[in-house]
């Protein structure tokens, strides 16, 4: 978009429902052009309940928006039920979360609604969610699992 122009009047095409197969967002290898997710708060806020949700850790549900979670570059939505718990991890890259709603923690803090963390290369977490929350993910590497699903090392 040009300084000034306005989502309807550039060639940006904005993100709908119909570009979800199976909760993946569908594009092209090589874009020339960003992926556009006009009004996304407002729609998991609204929405949520109708997300193409799966599976993804227990009590942690996943969409993904683009990349292949665990292969490469890749973002997502996850939607943490009250007391769940992502195991500790490790970061190959940057990861970047923003809370949507409700609010995480780790072994820094606790970050409400709103906030955005971003963890760098060689750091590593658990993350938590004691009321439950809604967080976008962006995950320019792949992280590593430093425990197993039920804890043990």
């Amino acid at each position: 978009m040009k300084r000034g122009e306005t989502l309807r009047q550039s060639r940006l095409t904005p993100f709908r429902d119909g570009d979800f197969h199976h909760g993946l967002l569908m594009f092209p290898a090589l874009m020339n052009d960003p992926l556009v997710f006009p009004s996304l708060l407002d729609r998991v806020k609204a929405q949520a309940q109708d997300l193409a949700w799966r599976p993804f850790r227990p009590g942690v549900d996943i969409v993904t928006l683009y990349g292949v979670i665990g292969e490469t570059r890749a973002a997502a939505l996850l939607r943490y039920q009250p007391g769940a718990v992502i195991p500790r991890h490790d970061h190959a890259g940057l990861e970047h979360i923003l809370v949507l709603q409700g609010s995480q923690q780790d072994d820094h803090a606790t970050y409400p609604e709103g906030t955005l963390s971003v963890r760098g290369s060689g750091t590593s977490h658990e993350v938590r969610s004691a009321e439950g929350c809604v967080v976008l993910a962006l995950w320019d590497a792949p992280v590593t699992f430093l425990t197993s699903e039920n804890g043990a090392e």
